[in-house]
């Protein structure tokens, strides 16, 4: 089941609670980013393409 609100890109990135967690694991957003890149792309192979047009995850 797909939930009502799903966040983008940018919407994840600037969660200040996602934010934190990424700090104390000493994750850059380009490091999240490219991770949320590889995970779409290995779910869907034409994933990559889309996610870079669009920003929603």
């Amino acid at each position: 089941m797909l939930a009502e609100y799903e966040m983008t890109r940018s919407a994840i990135l600037n969660d200040p609670l996602i934010r934190q967690v990424m700090r104390a694991d000493r994750v850059s957003p380009a490091e999240l980013e490219n991770l949320m890149t590889e995970v779409a792309a290995r779910l869907d192979p034409y994933a990559r393409q889309a996610y870079r047009k669009d920003s929603r995850c």
